[in-house]
């Protein structure tokens, strides 16, 4: 038996050698089929499917508010409520606390702008990651005036310390302010959202009302106890909550998986992605079979003869098979390297906006995976030719030509490519049409010209909520008098920055709260960004710090709560503030230019200045074309007023928008890889059943251009073949392609997933591909000598 084995494994690899033209196209189409497979799908595990680096994440949650008459979800709470919820709700074994902020560190050299995790003494033992090095900080260390300790995260002692272990004890300054080393956590941690570098004690009260204790809240579930029990015992406390909190009526509050809040964005989009490589496999399995199978019609005799001494069928399928595994083995050792170097080059695409994709790689179960989708496509392309022949009629195999049954099956698998490649074109058009759709949308304000950065100087500074005033202007004043710069403004949050303000607003005179986006800006805000002014007033200089406060509402929040009145004058409060509407400007895009407009409220930033700020410059755009030209001019504009202060995340508009768009891009450009794979695929599939075609009729086109028949008649046979074989594949894909891309419906904008000229465009693209794939075949069989192909048979 293994000496058989053995045998036709030698075939196998001396068939491969004699027809290295097909090697390498069978080779090729299985090497991009299992490495896209592999590189998709390592991104699938890490990002979906692979566990977060804490002790057991499924029981971690996030306690979130949600409002379910408006399907709002905060999730941001009073520090206060998290200490009462410790006493309440027995669901939790621990609850900790911890918001992000960026510092400035510095250890003698040059300061470094990283992200600190400022948590309660409960945030990391309820994470389970014991420190590698030094301890955690403890719940004395960790109340209002305590010691200033900081825990380190590995990758940060790796990159500032190089990995020093004496560096416990050590003293490091955060914002200006000497902390000292204690600890270092494990390699691998990583957390949702900014990624902290290091942690430090959040030093907070826990009193109710207390400035500055608004942060995201996180639960550990006891064992034994399912999200519904919490979510149960959550409703209760969030009724208790309403007791104390009358702002909080209408609210619930719920515990969430905290790894579903991390995917939501990109789950739709992976499986997308994962769904369209296994496509490619498929073509490429066909394509493969189809090879096999013109190969293989030079041994149909062979076969008929074997058959007809007594061998049986069992075991000719069984060496058929053993001849493939030579070809399979190689295609699938290329598609591994392929998914290997792929990986390699993932994480320098969107590192960003897809989670955890710079933590990607090619790890046991993906080479597992990757094992399986082999094993699958060895069988997939191996078994249709083995089985075709042997099944060979003996008189058939006597006759010229392919046989009826291998022509059928290597047409259906033809067929079969051109349904695969007519659903990919049409995924990659829904998404080109939804990518262009976002760019083309207006986002309310002129983002070329406009060069933003944030500035996040150390709270200590200022002593006094005139000091930041004071501190910004003078900032402001170096600003505009750069060359280029038409104008400055200062604003708590960027349009389209991926950060926001969200709070509760009352409206005077009736009893209705809403929660509404706000930001702080100065009076240069409007024409910094462009933003058309619809009517009253705009901030002026006078709107400040001891004068009536004022607020600017967009047109939406105008529509909205004022729909047949005069919003100038009206009053609305938060926070028990009232404030005037001094003004009605034009919608901007808020989060996303995929979102529709938004309630806005915009709040003069003199009048309740910020400490962290976002820096926006109109660069005149005739001198310095490209606004990033300016980002050394305004480093030295902000070190003349403080020479120690970073300035981080300098990006043009246009940047901060692409960026944005990032994850669809990429999904598109993707997709549009993998049709035009597929197209070149099918077009080799024709390409090969019209050829072997031609070359098994030459006697037929013999007799018909003896008879009469012109070359154009010849050519046409030929092509309507081909177009034949097309329209049955694009009705196929057609079909397939109307029932599956409504499950991308979810990633689509303005675009209906069944859209008919986007569906007859992908058709038509495979009519063109098929007619271009005949028309060399279609020529030879015009050329062919009548009396040279009467001669030959």
């Amino acid at each position: 038996m293994m000496s058989h084995i053995g045998q036709d494994l030698r075939q196998g690899l001396r068939q491969l050698r004699s027809a290295p033209g097909v090697t390498v196209v069978a080779l090729t189409a299985l090497a991009l089929g299992i490495g896209a497979n592999s590189a998709i799908f390592s991104v699938v595990n890490q990002v979906l499917l692979s566990r977060l680096p804490v002790r057991e994440p499924e029981r971690l949650v996030q306690l979130s508010h949600y409002l379910p008459a408006r399907k709002v979800t905060s999730g941001v709470s009073q520090y206060a409520d998290a200490v009462a919820w410790r006493r309440q709700v027995k669901s939790l074994e621990s609850i900790g606390a911890m918001v992000t902020q960026a510092m400035s560190l510095s250890t003698g050299a040059d300061p470094e702008r990283v992200i600190v995790g400022k948590a309660d003494a409960a945030f990391l033992p309820m994470l389970g990651l014991p420190p590698v090095a030094g301890r955690l900080y403890s719940p004395e260390e960790d109340r209002p005036g305590g010691p200033k300790v900081v825990v380190l995260t590995f990758e940060l002692w790796g990159r500032r310390f190089g990995a020093d272990p004496g560096v416990i004890g050590r003293t490091v300054s955060l914002d200006a302010v000497s902390h000292h080393i204690i600890g270092v956590l494990p390699q691998g941690f990583r957390w949702v959202g900014r990624r902290p570098d290091a942690f430090v004690p959040a030093q907070l009260t826990g009193r109710r009302g207390a400035p500055g204790e608004a942060l995201p809240v996180y639960g550990r579930l006891r064992a034994g106890v399912t999200r519904e029990q919490l979510n149960a015992e959550l409703a209760v406390a969030s009724a208790a909550l309403d007791r104390v909190e009358p702002r909080h009526k209408g609210w619930t509050l719920v515990g969430g998986d905290i790894k579903e809040y991390i995917v939501a964005d990109v789950r739709v989009t992976l499986w997308v992605l994962l769904g369209a490589v296994g496509l490619v496999v498929l073509m490429a399995c066909a394509n493969v079979a189809n090879l096999l199978l013109a190969r293989g019609a030079v041994r149909r005799r062979e076969m008929a003869v074997r058959l007809a001494l007594g061998a049986h069928r069992r075991q000719l399928v069984r060496q058929l098979i053993v001849e493939s595994l030579p070809l399979g083995f190689l295609g699938s050792a290329l598609g591994l390297m392929a998914g290997w170097w792929s990986v390699k080059l993932l994480p320098l695409l969107e590192t960003e906006r897809v989670p955890r994709l710079a933590e990607t790689r090619l790890d046991g179960t993906v080479l597992l995976y990757t094992l399986a989708v082999s094993a699958v496509v060895c069988v997939l392309f191996s078994v249709a030719p083995a089985l075709s022949l042997a099944k060979t009629d003996l008189n058939e195999a006597m006759r010229p030509g392919q046989g009826v049954r291998a022509g059928r099956l290597r047409s259906a698998l033809v067929a079969v490519e051109v349904a695969l490649a007519v659903m990919l074109v049409a995924g990659a058009g829904l998404l080109i049409r939804t990518f262009f759709g976002l760019v083309s949308v207006q986002p309310g304000f002129r983002p070329d010209g406009l060069l933003t950065a944030t500035i996040e100087p150390p709270r200590a500074r200022f002593k006094t909520p005139e000091d930041p005033v004071a501190f910004y202007a003078a900032i402001r004043s170096k600003l505009e008098a750069l060359p280029g710069v038409r104008a400055a403004c200062l604003t708590s949050s960027l349009p389209l920055g991926g950060n926001y303000f969200r709070g509760e607003f009352r409206f005077e005179g009736t009893d209705q709260r809403a929660p509404l986006n706000y930001r702080a800006v100065d009076h240069f805000y409007l024409k910094t960004f462009e933003v058309r002014l619809v009517r009253g007033r705009f901030f002026e200089e006078s709107d400040r710090l001891g004068t009536e406060p004022v607020v600017v509402i967009n047109e939406v929040t105008a529509r909205t709560y004022w729909p047949r009145e005069e919003p100038l004058g009206k009053r609305l409060s938060i926070g028990g503030k009232p404030l005037t509407v001094a003004g009605v400007i034009a919608n901007i895009k808020h989060m996303d230019v995929s979102n529709g407009d938004e309630n806005e409220v915009l709040l003069p930033w003199a009048q309740m200045p910020t400490v962290n700020v976002a820096l926006a410059l109109r660069v005149d755009g005739a001198v310095y074309g490209d606004a990033m030209r300016l980002a050394p001019g305004l480093r030295r504009a902000v070190a003349e007023v403080e020479p120690n202060q970073a300035v981080a995340q300098i990006a043009s508009m246009e940047h901060i928008m692409a960026d944005r768009l990032s994850p669809r891009r990429l999904t598109m450009v993707l997709l549009l890889v993998f049709a035009g794979v597929a197209l070149v695929l099918a077009a080799v599939g024709i390409h090969g059943v019209l050829s072997f075609s031609v070359q098994s009729r030459t006697k037929e086109f013999g007799v018909r251009l003896a008879l009469g028949a012109t070359e154009g008649n010849v050519v046409r046979l030929v092509m309507r073949q081909a177009l034949a074989l097309a329209a049955f594949g694009a009705l196929a894909g057609l079909a397939l392609a109307a029932g599956l891309t409504r499950l991308v419906q979810a990633i689509l904008f303005n675009v209906s997933a069944f859209d008919p000229r986007l569906y007859a465009a992908a058709a038509l693209v495979l009519f063109g591909v098929a007619a271009m794939s005949a028309w060399l075949p279609a020529r030879r069989a015009a050329k062919v000598e009548p009396s040279s192909a009467l001669r030959h048979e």
